[in-house]
């Protein structure tokens, strides 16, 4: 039986009902562009419309970039749009970069980016990825992926999570008892 209390419990963190999340790229969030082609040393500059929430959420997510290609990102980050489709600049959340390469002593390697948790406002935003392609006749390429989560927990997941409770509050009684 404590088995089973401490199995509900642990499935009760795990439950993400709620509000549909809209992610236009990927069914789990992934974006990539696996054909950036410019001449060594131009810029590139990405924007994919990413996620429709419906309800205010909690967002992370990461970027990782080829390990053979010499793509130096600059920047990623999410932004909101408004009404009109146009980006409202206040809302910006940057990813921080995780592994940097130093692309003056190496001709490829790879980075990563990250975003920590953010709680994101209901409304559509817009990814952007940014920097430049190094070399001569290499392309470049990307992958990353959003994850959403609740910000508070679903009625079902509190109630999940007091069954569990209460079934390890009787059970320690029981034995107390005994």
């Amino acid at each position: 039986m404590v088995t089973l209390a401490a199995g509900l419990l642990s499935l009760a963190s795990q439950v993400h009902a709620g509000p549909v999340t809209q992610l236009s790229l990927g069914a789990g969030g992934e974006f990539a562009n696996n054909a950036i082609r410019t001449q060594g040393g131009e810029a590139f500059s990405d924007a994919f419309r990413t996620l429709t929430l419906s309800s205010d959420r909690l967002v992370s997510g990461n970027l990782l970039t080829q390990a053979t290609m010499a793509v130096d990102v600059a920047e990623v980050y999410l932004v909101k749009l408004n009404a009109q489709g146009q980006a409202d600049m206040s809302t910006r959340r940057s990813f921080t970069e995780q592994l940097a390469v130093d692309w003056s002593q190496a001709d490829y390697g790879a980075e990563q980016w990250s975003l920590a948790p953010v709680l994101l406002s209901a409304g559509t935003w817009e990814l952007r990825v940014s920097g430049d392609v190094l070399g001569g006749k290499h392309g470049a390429a990307y992958s990353g992926r959003l994850q959403t989560g609740n910000s508070v927990p679903e009625p079902q997941t509190l109630a999940l999570s007091l069954v569990a409770l209460a079934a390890m509050a009787g059970l320690k009684r029981r034995r107390q008892q005994a």
